[in-house]
């Protein structure tokens, strides 16, 4: 969710560098404004989006998060493979989250060129559908009466 809401605001040109913004650590201060669901996008003159301040917290909040799931992903992960039923959902969960990290990583060193972000998209579709089958094979079958 937060990857959709920061990719549809723009977010991550605030945000060039791997730790910071361009608007540095005062970004906090206008992080209402990033997660309201009825802010407008404005255009400039050429056509280009305008990024308000504080858009750039919108983009740290989305890679501090994906750490966090990644971490947790890699938790679980390691506990789900033991089960033999398990094994080929949760590598490839594993390879979904290390991908999309790896991706978004090159995303901001490359300086977002429009196939990585396509990548990106993609992965974080892929990681859905595999978490959904993971989660399918650990719900245990409804019995007939």
């Amino acid at each position: 969710v937060l990857g959709g809401w920061s990719s549809a605001n723009y977010a991550s040109d605030s945000c060039p560098n791997l730790l910071s913004c361009v608007e540095g650590w005062s970004v906090t201060t206008h992080m209402n404004d990033s997660f309201n669901p009825l802010r407008k996008v404005h255009l400039n003159a050429q056509g280009k989006v305008e990024s308000p301040a504080g858009v750039g917290a919108l983009s740290m909040v989305h890679r501090g998060f994906a750490l966090f799931t990644a971490g947790y992903l890699a938790w679980f992960v390691r506990k789900a493979r033991a089960q033999q039923d398990l094994r080929s959902a949760a590598l490839t969960t594993s390879g979904c989250s290390i991908g999309l990290v790896l991706l978004g990583v090159g995303m901001i060193w490359f300086e977002l060129p429009l196939l990585l972000v396509s990548l990106h998209n993609a992965l974080a579709a892929g990681l859905l559908l595999a978490c959904i089958q993971l989660l399918h094979r650990l719900t245990p079958a409804l019995t007939r009466r």
